[in-house]
């Protein structure tokens, strides 16, 4: 495999490990795994989810 396939299976790697993340963040409402690095706090959860909530009020993509 050349350079260039190796770097194609590498971004393709690292973009799937982060959709991986991104959805236990997602699924968790954002308090896996960075609350265990202490920068991700309830109330940054909350303000999150009520922003969603206004965003979806004005009819735009939550």
């Amino acid at each position: 495999m050349s350079f260039a396939g190796y770097a194609v299976t590498l971004t393709i790697a690292a973009a799937a490990t982060f959709a991986w993340v991104g959805s236990l963040l997602w699924m968790t409402g954002g308090d896996y795994p960075a609350d265990r690095l202490g920068t991700w706090t309830p109330e940054m959860t909350e303000a999150f989810r009520a922003a969603l909530r206004a965003e979806a009020e004005k009819g735009g993509r939550p």
